[in-house]
């Protein structure tokens, strides 16, 4: 139900391509508020909804609210039986607000139930995973992955590196290089953010001998070295002994 005084939207009588293709532009301008009036006049013209309307106006939702999306998901999961697309979509909303947690009990809810997930929702879990620092659960989430002869990508890999980073306890930093390794088990390339994001873990661990290591492993893979990666270098060698 669309919130009271927001201003009706002249929703056409046209076909749902045509009505998912408006949910889209909605949310773009971030008007979620006229997503929800094309959801409720979709059901007054009697549109039947698809997934690409439950993923396009989740995405408009999460605009307004992390609640919103997930009232909008209830909403059409009565009629529309969700697939990847649209479960990655809500876990992104939650993300978004913070709501790493409820991401993370959506993808564990999805694999104890055998809901059929792909690369992208476990990449969505695992950027969960790195806003709240749960490294561990990311490994866990790799090796889900593994087993269902699954391949992560660059992105996938850089936020399992992340967690690793952000997380305080002392063994982590060992296992985010133990992921920068495995870019190249899995024939993919390391960028700014892997080197990064593993140079910072090392820092935090007072590794400063393993940070120059990936320093000169940066130069070798033809990246530059920017700003950042100089500043995580240069952080983690003011930790070590004074020479």
């Amino acid at each position: 139900m669309a919130p009271a005084g927001t201003k009706p939207a002249r929703c056409p009588g046209g076909t749902v391509s045509e009505l998912n293709r408006i949910l889209i532009s909605h949310g773009r301008k971030t008007s979620w508020m006229q997503s929800i009036l094309v959801l409720d006049q979709m059901q007054e013209v009697r549109v039947q909804p698809d997934v690409y309307t439950c993923s396009s106006a989740i995405n408009s939702c999460q605009l307004g609210a992390w609640q919103m999306a997930l009232q909008c998901f209830d909403r059409l999961s009565q009629t529309v039986l969700p697939n990847p697309v649209v479960y990655t979509t809500l876990m992104m909303a939650f993300s978004k607000h913070g709501e790493w947690q409820q991401a993370l009990f959506l993808f564990h809810s999805l694999v104890v139930q055998q809901i059929q997930t792909d690369t992208i929702l476990h990449s969505a879990a695992v950027k969960a995973c790195e806003d709240g620092s749960q490294w561990q659960v990311a490994l866990r989430i790799l090796h889900d992955l593994s087993k269902q002869t699954l391949l992560p990508d660059t992105a996938f890999l850089n936020s399992a590196i992340s967690a690793c980073e952000k997380s305080d306890q002392g063994e982590a930093w060992a296992w985010g290089l133990e992921l920068l390794r495995c870019l190249w088990h899995w024939v993919l390339l390391p960028d700014a953010i892997s080197f990064s994001a593993a140079i910072s873990a090392c820092e935090k661990a007072f590794q400063w001998p393993a940070a120059l290591l990936l320093l000169a492993d940066v130069q070798s893979c033809s990246l530059e070295l920017d700003i950042i990666l100089c500043n995580a270098a240069l952080s983690s060698c003011s930790k070590g002994p004074a020479q």
